[in-house]
């Protein structure tokens, strides 16, 4: 006669719950991963959107600092003294590039920095010294208006310390909400400057 033989292994139930233990621990390692994922997504975001503005705070700044300077050590009037801030979202300003020491300023040395159309542009040439693009008013965009919006540009210019305070915000286009605001207070170096 046979004996019996007891078979090994799992039963159906035993093997279900390991399944149903399996997924729901493969659930939440998927919900960690997507969530580290997405975590790491915003964080560029905002790397990418610190980095613009950073560059154009940097530039701006950098560039405002030379506002006013004239190769001249004659005494007189210094014409590259007249700053215009009376624009919003504008700022106009010259200086000796070319250490001419000139008693005028040539259209070569008039700068300025714009926010139109949710970029910031800086004035590169032209005869037209005004804040309205055109053509005879070359302004340069400075930020890419496919990656960030500008949605606001301001001077405060302060003539009892020879101070500028600039303030950029900005958004990314396709993420409006990784936001950022800079301020940076300027000293401007070649004073006393004239605003206007």
């Amino acid at each position: 006669m046979l004996k019996p033989t007891r078979q090994r292994g799992f039963t159906l139930i035993e093997l279900m719950v390991a399944l149903v233990i399996g997924l729901i621990l493969m659930l939440g390692l998927t919900t960690f991963l997507i969530n580290n994922i997405r975590s790491n997504s915003d964080t560029l975001k905002a790397i990418r959107l610190n980095q613009e503005m950073r560059a154009t705070m940097m530039l701006m700044s950098r560039e405002l600092r030379r506002a006013g300077y004239w190769a001249s050590t004659a005494s007189g009037t210094n014409p590259f003294q007249t700053m215009t801030t009376s624009t919003a979202g504008c700022v106009l300003y010259s200086y000796d590039r070319n250490a001419t020491a000139s008693a005028t300023v040539p259209s070569d040395v008039q700068y300025g920095f714009l926010r139109a159309s949710g970029a910031v542009y800086m004035r590169s040439s032209g005869s037209s010294y005004t804040c309205t693009p055109g053509a005879n008013n070359v302004w340069e965009a400075v930020t890419d208006d496919n990656v960030t919006n500008i949605s606001a540009l301001s001077f405060v210019p302060s003539s009892a310390s020879g101070t500028i305070a600039i303030t950029l915000v900005g958004e990314l286009k396709n993420a409006s909400e990784v936001r950022q605001t800079l301020t940076e207070t300027v000293k401007l170096e070649n004073g006393p400057l004239t605003f206007n």
